[in-house]
């Protein structure tokens, strides 16, 4: 044929990951981080034994002396009288001179005394003053007086000698663990690896600096069923619940028609959402649920994303041919056809309202092939609107 332009071979699959570099030296050891508090001190030891007592102190001054005793009882009467310096014996005192007989000593009144020396006549001498008979017997002691007040206090003795000292009391908890240390610098980055496709003889070659090895080529064995891909039969405003809520239509929708396999919506949100982060990027064909031989769409996940597909997405998840006019061929997609998001999402699949911020959807339209079948930003519609989903097997 002439003039049909470049023809493009299928991609071959992605060569292996190179090892990874050897790893840089470590670092040096962080200084050590500060010391814990220190713990609590340890229960004091016991108590030395008592020191020796001090000297006694100084006696205090003598108390005051004690009140005078009873007085003691009247000795017996004497046998003599001194009367100018000359001792007189008498054997009787008596009142009465006209009584006194010889010997006896007479007293009339305190100034007229008389002795009768052997009672033929009076003699003895008048107003002669005071006449001390001769002394009596000592009388008994008196009472003890009250004991004095008591002296002061003597001075304190010398201190006892100090006890011994206790043992030392068990250490105290440890403090807690000081800060990190600042982390050592990076170390120097390993060679630079790279490596070579396949050959003929399935070899590849992986360089490291002035190292080459040579490494076995490991094909991926591809399944041999293709995925499945179906629109809707059912229509929904834009308050799907989210991208779990629409994941979970698909899924509902799939399991009554007795399809197998996991399937999630074609949709994004504005949280890093998308077919480009959420799906499996197959190496397998997609195909619709209808039996026909020529239902594939794309050929692999890259084929799918690269603005083309090969038929369109116009069969339900029950096989039949979805309704094609104007008002029923768009699908709510939020997304590019490369897969990633437009930016415009309903909030996010939360709303169905059609005059705020945020509450209109970029959309699809099942009968296009181009990018328009998952649509462009410009392209959007109000979130109260009834609009399919687009479900891929995953």
């Amino acid at each position: 044929w002439a003039d049909i332009g470049v023809i493009r071979g299928q991609d071959g699959a992605a060569g292996a990951q190179g090892s990874e570099g050897t790893t840089g030296m470590q670092g040096p050891v962080g200084p050590n981080g500060t010391a814990g508090a220190q713990g609590a001190q340890g229960p004091a030891g016991t108590s030395g034994t008592d020191g020796t007592d001090g000297s006694t102190g100084a006696a205090g001054p003598q108390g005051t002396t004690g009140s005078q005793g009873i007085q003691g009882p009247v000795g017996a009467d004497g046998t003599s009288v001194q009367i100018k310096g000359v001792e007189i014996s008498f054997t009787a005192i008596l009142i009465k001179h006209s009584d006194a007989v010889a010997g006896d000593l007479w007293i009339a009144d305190d100034t007229d005394i008389g002795w009768v020396s052997d009672g033929t006549g009076d003699e003895g001498w008048a107003d002669i003053g005071v006449i001390r008979g001769q002394d009596g017997a000592a009388g008994a002691q008196g009472n003890e007086g009250t004991t004095g007040i008591q002296g002061p206090a003597g001075a304190n003795g010398t201190a006892g000698v100090q006890g011994p000292q206790g043992p030392q009391g068990p250490q105290g908890p440890q403090g807690p663990q000081g800060p990190q240390g600042s982390n050592g610098a990076n170390g120097t980055d390993g060679a630079f690896c790279s490596l070579s496709a396949c050959t003929i003889e399935n070899e590849a070659t992986l360089t490291c600096g002035g190292n080459s090895v040579q490494l076995p080529c490991i094909r991926p064995v591809l399944a041999s069923t293709a995925l499945k891909v179906f629109v809707t039969s059912l229509r929904y405003t834009g308050n799907l619940g989210g991208l779990t809520g629409a994941d979970q239509k698909c899924q509902s929708l799939a399991n009554a028609a007795g399809l197998t396999g996991t399937y999630k919506a074609w949709l994004s949100d504005s949280s890093g959402g998308s077919p480009d982060t959420r799906f499996t990027k197959s190496l397998v064909p997609y195909e619709q649920t209808n039996s026909n031989a020529t239902n594939q769409i794309a050929s692999s996940y890259s084929d799918l994303t690269d603005g083309n597909l090969r038929q369109k997405i116009e069969f339900t998840e029950e096989g039949k041919l979805a309704e094609v006019d104007a008002p029923r061929n768009l699908v709510w997609t939020g997304t590019l056809s490369d897969g990633k998001s437009s930016g415009f999402t309903c909030s996010d699949w939360s709303t169905n309202g059609y005059n705020g911020a945020n509450q209109f959807a970029s959309h699809g339209d099942l009968s296009m092939t181009d990018y328009k079948w998952s649509g462009i930003g410009a392209i959007w519609t109000t979130c109260d609107n009834a609009r399919r989903l687009y479900c891929f097997q995953q």
